[in-house]
């Protein structure tokens, strides 16, 4: 009986170890898709600041 509680455990152990990997994966994907993001919005800011810029030596 101990020996069947020990291998229920491990197989606990065993996914929750999966799980965790699976969030890590999750979350480093996040992380770079929020770096990506925050790549388009600076050149997006940018251009913005150009059409201003273009603008006000038009007036």
């Amino acid at each position: 009986m101990i020996y069947l509680r020990s291998l229920f455990k491990r197989w606990q152990a065993s996914r929750l170890r999966v799980r965790a990997e699976d969030l890590i994966k999750k979350a480093f994907g996040m992380k770079e898709e929020a770096k990506l993001l925050q790549v388009r919005a600076n050149k997006l800011e940018k251009e913005a600041d150009e059409l201003e810029k273009q603008d006000r030596e038009r007036a």
